[in-house]
């Protein structure tokens, strides 16, 4: 794997990311009617990618059955499987980035870029 350094941070990334957007599903649905994330088949894609010496991985607080503000039943479920999965490993091992600004909750502060939202 060819890593770059991010920016100036200084951290050494592979030059592939994973992404997390749209994880491996399910044909069965929850309540809402949204596909279940097929977790065993992420940590397969998971364990391959590090074998491949990816330590790079993208997430976000909207990814994976939020589609609208309307939506919020699905918040954050990127990150939680992303969690589960990572407990397979040593998270020392991975840079990790993220964005924060989507609806989480339909109050006010349930979205933006305000210390109450990002420390959720």
């Amino acid at each position: 794997m060819e890593y770059v350094t991010l920016g100036p941070s200084g951290l050494k990334v592979s030059r592939l990311c994973l992404g997390t957007w749209f994880l491996p599903r399910l044909s069965e649905v929850d309540e809402y009617g949204v596909p279940k994330v097929d977790v065993d088949e992420f940590r397969r894609i998971m364990r391959r990618a590090v074998d491949e010496g990816l330590n790079f991985i993208d997430t976000a607080n909207r990814y994976h059955g939020a589609q609208s503000p309307v939506d919020l039943n699905h918040v954050g479920n990127a990150e939680r499987v992303l969690g589960k999965v990572l407990k397979d490993y040593d998270r020392e091992m991975f840079v990790i980035v993220t964005k924060v600004c989507g609806r989480m909750a339909p109050w006010p502060n349930g979205a933006g870029l305000s210390r109450k939202h990002i420390m959720w």
